[in-house]
C-alpha cells in the first residue's frame, strides 16, 4: 500500500469548504476495496482534529512541528527559510514511510519526496479588493512556488487550470484536474422536518443559501432581490447558514445585518449559522431551491450537494457554476438583483415537489458510484506521479 501524507492544521472551523474537501476526498479514498493508496493524517497537538477523527482506517500522527508557538514549530520555520527545504517535516514523513505529500505545497525544490500541490482558485487574481496587498502578493508568491516546485499540482475546475495556464504557463504539464464531489452525505436518520421548524422557528415556506458569510459569497444580492420583493408587496423568507466570520472583512457580516435592518427586511432573511449537517441537509431537502449568488467559486460544496440531492439551484452566473452544470439550475447576473428577484417569485408561485424516501435511496447509490469515481481519479494522479499506473 503506498502511503501519502496529508498535513491537516486547522485550528478551528473558520474555512468549512476546506475541511469538507479534505473529508471528502480521504473518505472517499478510504471506502474505496480496491485502492492502492493509504492516507495518513499529520496534524499538530494544538489543532482541531475532530472532523477527521472518526474517518474509516485513517492514521492520524500529531507533531509538534505543527504547534504555533512550540519550539520545534519555531526551529522548523527557521531552517526552512535559511536553507529553502522543509528537512524537519520531511524527516517525519520519511520515517513514516509516505511515498507522496499531497495538497500541501513544496517541501523545497530539492526534496526528495514528490508533492501533490492543491490551489482551490485563484480569486485573488479577479477580485483583489476583497484581498490585502500584503495578502495578494502572499498568494501570488506561494502559487507560483507551488506550481514551480510541486511535482503535480490539483485544480477542482478546468477554470481554475486554464487560469493557472495563463499565470504560469511555464509549468502546465504538471497541472490535473480532480472535481470532487460529495460524498459524505449519510441520509439515514435525518431529523424531522417539524421539529426543526420550530427548532429554527422557520416560516415556510423558503428558500436557503447555505454558504460562509465571506464577502465574495455576495450575500448583498439576496437582501436587495428582498427589498424589491417587498416593494411589489411579496414576501418570501431566505435561510442563511454557514459561519459568519471573514478573516478578511471582519465587518462584513455586521454590513449585512444592518442592511438587514435598514432595509425592513429582518423578516425575510433569517441567519441560522453553522447547523448540524444532518440539519442542513434536512433543510436543503425541504427548501423551494438552494442559493448561490457568489462571486467567484474554486468548486461549490453546496452545490454538489443539491446537485446529488436533485433540488432546484437558483446559481450566479459565473464560469465555474457552468461547469458544474446542476441539471435543476437556472443562472442569474451576480449583479442583478432585479433578476434575482424575479426568480425568486416565479420559483415560489410555482407547485414544488420535494425528493421523495424513495429516490433519497437513489441518490445514495449515486453519491457511492460518485466517491468510487471521484477516489479512482484522485489515485490515477498519484499512481501516474510514481509512474506506477
Amino acid at each position: 500500500m503506498i502511503r501519502v501524507g496529508f498535513v491537516l492544521n486547522f485550528k478551528d472551523n473558520s474555512w468549512l469548504g476546506g475541511i469538507n474537501y479534505y473529508r471528502n476526498l480521504i473518505n472517499a479514498v478510504c471506502t474505496n476495496k480496491d485502492r492502492k493508496i493509504e492516507p495518513v493524517i499529520f496534524t499538530g497537538y494544538d489543532c482541531n482534529t475532530k472532523d477527521f477523527e472518526n474517518l474509516p482506517d485513517v492514521e492520524i500522527i500529531k507533531d509538534h512541528i505543527f504547534d504555533l508557538i512550540h519550539p520545534y514549530s519555531i526551529t522548523r520555520q527557521v531552517l526552512t527559510r535559511i536553507i529553502h527545504r522543509d528537512v524537519l517535516l520531511e524527516r517525519l514523513l520519511k520515517k513514516n514511510n509516505i511515498s507522496v505529500l499531497s495538497h500541501y505545497g513544496s517541501l523545497g525544490d530539492k526534496s526528495q519526496i514528490p508533492t501533490i500541490g492543491w490551489i482551490p482558485d485563484f480569486q485573488h487574481k479577479y477580485l483583489p479588493e476583497f484581498f490585502s496587498d500584503k495578502e495578494v502578493l502572499g498568494r501570488d508568491r506561494r502559487f507560483q512556488i507551488t506550481c514551480k516546485e510541486c511535482t503535480r499540482v490539483i485544480f477542482s475546475s478546468n477554470t481554475a487550470k486554464k487560469d493557472a495556464e495563463k499565470f504560469y504557463p511555464a509549468f502546465a504539464k504538471k497541472y490535473r484536474v480532480l472535481h470532487f464531489v460529495t460524498v459524505n452525505m449519510d441520509l439515514d436518520d435525518l431529523p424531522d422536518f417539524d421539529s426543526l421548524k420550530k427548532k429554527y422557528q422557520i416560516k415556510y415556506p423558503y428558500f436557503i443559501s447555505p454558504n460562509q458569510f465571506w464577502i465574495h459569497k455576495n450575500h448583498t444580492v439576496i437582501l436587495e432581490a428582498l427589498k424589491i420583493l417587498k416593494s411589489r408587496e411579496t414576501s418570501i423568507f431566505v435561510l442563511a447558514t454557514g459561519n459568519i466570520a471573514d478573516y478578511r472583512q471582519p465587518e462584513y457580516f455586521r454590513t449585512i445585518q444592518n442592511k438587514n435592518k435598514d432595509d425592513h427586511i429582518s423578516e425575510n432573511f433569517k441567519v441560522l449559522g453553522i447547523v448540524p449537517y444532518k440539519d442542513l441537509l434536512q433543510l436543503m431537502i425541504h427548501s423551494i431551491a438552494v442559493i448561490n449568488p457568489s462571486l467567484f467559486e474554486g468548486w461549490s460544496t453546496s452545490v454538489e450537494e443539491a446537485k446529488a440531492l436533485n433540488l432546484n439551484v437558483i446559481l450566479s452566473d459565473i464560469p465555474v457554476h457552468h461547469e458544474q452544470n446542476p441539471q435543476h439550475g437556472i443562472f442569474f447576473p451576480p449583479h442583478d438583483p432585479k433578476k434575482l428577484a424575479d426568480i425568486l417569485f416565479e420559483y415560489q408561485t410555482d407547485q414544488i415537489k420535494y425528493p421523495e424516501m424513495n429516490l433519497l435511496k437513489e441518490v445514495t447509490e449515486k453519491l457511492n458510484g460518485q466517491k468510487k469515481v471521484f477516489a479512482q481519479n484522485y489515485e490515477k494522479i498519484v499512481l501516474d506521479l510514481l509512474d506506477l499506473n
